[in-house]
């Protein structure tokens, strides 16, 4: 699978291992599913908004650029276990992997026109779950972690705002550089594991839905969608980093904000 989630190909996204597993628990057919459809102009991420990381992720890029010049310590990379990271988990699940309270899937669903509701929420609830399922075996990084799902949002505005994939590559460097911010960020001690729940189902349920909307619109293309789309993209990224989307660069270094 050469990008993040979903190949642009037809017949490589019906294929693709994390979409098989996304859909796993209730299969539903992805052509039914309009998922630009949602009113994301009227929906405030609180999810988002509240891990905004202007200021830390400034401070860490002056970090990077002193251990560069040698005028500071050199930059490591996240370690492999790291008993400060259970800050940074949103497990908020029973053995069985259902989760014990949508309160993010609500958030989701309510971005749809009220008579979709419940079958919005089925469709995240099966998405998100089917993506727990996947992730740590595909890519490396933990399900029902917080900066797992930084990474699957941050890949999701990438995708819609630059209307590509997200690369493979790109996603373990992604994932370490959010879990280094979230772990220096006095707001992870504040947040409840409820909360942590609700933010990490609305990431990555908002994450997913844009690289399906960005799939769809690649091999269908239509002006307004695609507008739309970069639109959310910008939206999202301009939420979570203060700054203006063509400022936010990904690389397989991670990211930056210029």
């Amino acid at each position: 699978m050469r990008h993040f989630f979903f190949s642009p190909r037809p017949h490589k996204l019906r294929n693709a291992a994390l979409i098989v597993g996304a859909l796993t628990l209730a299969p539903v057919a992805q052509a039914d599913i309009d998922w630009s459809s949602a009113d994301w102009g009227g929906f405030s991420p609180n999810s988002l908004s509240y891990w905004s990381h202007s200021d830390s992720m400034r401070s860490h890029q002056i970090e990077q650029s002193r251990a560069r010049s040698g005028r500071g310590p050199s930059a490591k990379p996240a370690p492999k276990k790291n008993p400060e990271s259970a800050l940074s988990t949103a497990s908020n699940v029973f053995p069985t992997g259902e989760f014990r309270d949508g309160g993010g899937l609500d958030a989701l669903a309510r971005m749809y026109p009220r008579e979709q509701f419940f079958e919005r929420k089925k469709q995240y609830r099966q998405i998100v779950q089917g993506f727990n399922q996947s992730v740590q075996k595909l890519y490396g990084v933990p399900p029902n972690n917080l900066a797992t799902g930084m990474t699957v949002v941050l890949a999701g505005a990438y995708s819609a705002y630059q209307n590509k994939s997200f690369p493979d590559t790109w996603v373990k460097p992604l994932y370490q550089q959010m879990e280094g911010l979230l772990l220096k960020d006095p707001r992870l001690m504040q947040r409840s594991e409820a909360d942590k729940a609700t933010d990490y189902q609305v990431m990555v349920g908002a994450g997913m839905a844009m690289m399906l909307a960005q799939s769809e619109l690649e091999k269908s293309p239509n002006p307004a969608g695609l507008k739309k789309l970069r639109d959310t993209g910008a939206d999202a990224l301009r939420t979570l980093f203060q700054a203006a989307p063509e400022t936010v660069e990904f690389s397989p270094s991670g990211l930056r904000v210029r």
